[in-house]
């Protein structure tokens, strides 16, 4: 996708000192293609918006119309873009990059990731995702919850191996608590 303004035949006006010349035409519309507003591209330039929108509107300036049009549309797409999954992968994961100056000279670069992207990527993806596969793990078919130690760990056991799940129940129903290594004035080092 080219990247420049759209060209085009500036509309012939008479010179004037505050008036629209060719090459404030083409900033203009290059001001438009960069994403600002009219009304901002025009002050940019010392000029009105309303002046904008005359000189659009007279016969000959069906170029400049084009143009601004095009303009126009091309910084939406980019808005669109930026905004979209590519755009958002961009800033979150690879972060954007500036540079780091030192006496005018670029001495390194820095990456600044952008939490906000990630966040709304996670959740453009979430909503695409079915939401059979989007549940959590420790629900049951039903909804009720399921400990994970237990499903997970008991499908891997073999058999006659006990889980951590059920060393934990055994050793709670007999009344007893795990004991900490440190606790009773044991060292770690030293068994008494």
């Amino acid at each position: 996708m080219d990247d420049s303004p759209p060209r085009f035949e500036p509309v012939p006006l008479r010179a004037r000192r505050d008036g629209w010349t060719a090459d404030q035409q083409r900033a203009f519309i290059r001001f438009i293609h960069l994403g600002l507003k009219p009304g901002p591209a025009a002050a940019r330039l010392g000029l009105r918006r309303q002046g904008a929108y005359e000189l659009r509107a007279r016969p000959g300036g069906e170029g400049f119309a084009a143009a601004w049009d095009a303009a126009a549309d091309a910084a939406r797409r980019r808005r669109i873009a930026a905004r979209s999954g590519a755009g958002l992968y961009k800033r979150a994961v690879e972060g954007i990059a500036y540079p780091i100056r030192y006496r005018r000279c670029v001495v390194a670069v820095e990456r600044q990731y952008d939490n906000r992207a990630l966040i709304r990527l996670l959740a453009m993806l979430d909503r695409h995702v079915p939401k059979t596969m989007n549940r959590d793990p420790g629900l049951n078919s039903s909804g009720d919850a399921v400990p994970l130690s237990a499903s997970a760990s008991a499908a891997r056991c073999p058999p006659g191996v006990s889980t951590p799940a059920a060393a934990s129940r055994r050793i709670f129903r007999r009344g007893k608590s795990p004991a900490h290594p440190l606790e009773g004035g044991q060292s770690p080092d030293r068994p008494e």
